[in-house]
């Protein structure tokens, strides 16, 4: 079944029958690359324990799902995942570790854990050697529905998000769902919330889908989470197929994150990343809505579907951010160009449009009353959390 959706001028189609075995492969430079789903444990245990492998992990991950029996390989390095720690001195510590173990192009790199080691691996080896292959193995529902595909790393620098970044997309991805049987909510929502940004993006067959699979997801019921993960990941391919290294259109992915990532670094991350991408799509329609002349009924609707993902202690941490700092995190933005930032909003639920917001006094003041409007819709709803 071909559904279509369309961002700025381009129209983009997905074929939801793409996943040919739950298999899917994303054309890529300088070579395409395979997103598996697959719980074939023994497979992967036999090869992280070969001779050449070289293991990047997330330590929980490492705590709860491996042992010394289970790797016996000792070219491994245990990462303590923390956003604070993402950055060029962890970075020293990965190719430290890189030289210390003789790892060249004939070692098979393994990054096992959420986005942040998926940041760290893969622009580690994108500047080591001048590129070294390597597999991502997503532990978390972010890196499974959107992080996984598009090849994007960064890392955090000057009090910046993902402000030393470059493109460097795995070999391959697998993904197994049973990772997920230990998942904290808090991650969980913050998946959740970019797999929202994309069917919002894909279109109302999507965002249908979404409604029918979000309530069991939240319960970790696999097989609507694994709807979820499919859905989400046809979105992104097709996007980054047409626009890999963000030209145009895959600006449309930043749905959300202009907002949303000034807020992650106003509160010093107590909202994690994908819960503040979520309420960036709220405060962002909500201004576009006043502005633009965009139906309200669109922010009412991706309102409404963000706040099954927030929690009352997000109300709470959201509440303590000063927001007089809003507009110097929003300047040093990597998205932000001259002193405009590019919000891409839905005009309609499968029609993404880009605004240009000049970051003065004014602009920022509306941003803040449209942060209000969604405070108090949030405070109506968060005792039903």
């Amino acid at each position: 079944m071909i559904k279509k959706f369309q961002i700025q001028k381009t129209k983009l189609y997905v074929n939801t029958n793409n996943f040919i075995k739950n298999k899917l492969t994303v054309k890529s430079f300088p070579r395409n690359y395979d997103v598996e789903i697959s719980n074939k444990n023994s497979d992967l245990k036999k090869k992280i324990n070969k001779k050449d492998s070289i293991i990047i992990i997330d330590k929980k991950i490492f705590k709860i799902y491996f042992s010394k029996q289970i790797i016996k390989n000792k070219k491994i390095i245990k990462i303590n995942v923390k956003e604070k720690l993402k950055n060029l001195k962890t970075i020293d510590k990965i190719l430290n570790f890189f030289v210390k173990n003789n790892v060249s192009k004939n070692n098979q790199i393994y990054a096992i854990g959420g986005g942040i080691i998926q940041d760290l691996t893969g622009y580690s080896c994108s500047i080591y050697k001048r590129g070294l292959s390597w597999i991502y193995i997503p532990t978390t529902f972010l890196g499974m529905t959107d992080s996984c595909v598009g090849g994007k790393v960064g890392i955090n620098f000057g009090k910046a998000k993902n402000l030393v970044a470059l493109f460097s997309a795995p070999k391959k991805v697998l993904i197994d769902i049973d990772y997920l049987n230990t998942l904290s909510k808090n991650d969980l929502y913050s998946g959740l919330g970019e797999a929202l940004r994309l069917h919002v993006t894909g279109g109302k067959y999507f965002v249908n889908k979404f409604k029918e699979n979000i309530d069991e997801a939240k319960k970790l019921n696999k097989k609507n989470l694994l709807h979820i993960i499919k859905n989400s990941l046809l979105i992104k391919k097709a996007v980054v197929e047409e626009d890999e290294y963000e030209f145009n259109i895959r600006r449309s992915m930043n749905f959300g994150h202009s907002y949303g990532h000034a807020i992650e670094v106003l509160c010093n991350h107590s909202i994690p990343h994908g819960k503040a991408v979520t309420i960036g799509m709220c405060v962002e329609t909500i201004l576009c809505s006043e502005k633009f002349n965009i139906s309200k009924k669109i922010s009412e609707l991706i309102t409404s579907l963000a706040i099954k993902l927030l929690e009352a202690k997000d109300y709470e941490n959201l509440k303590k951010i000063n927001l007089n700092k809003l507009n110097t995190v929003m300047l040093k933005d990597k998205k932000t160009l001259n002193g405009i930032i590019k919000l891409t909003v839905p005009k309609k639920i499968g029609f993404i449009k880009f605004y240009n917001q000049k970051l003065d006094k004014r602009n920022i003041s509306e941003l803040i009353k449209a942060n209000q409007i969604f405070m108090k819709k949030f405070n109506e709803n968060k005792n039903s959390y």
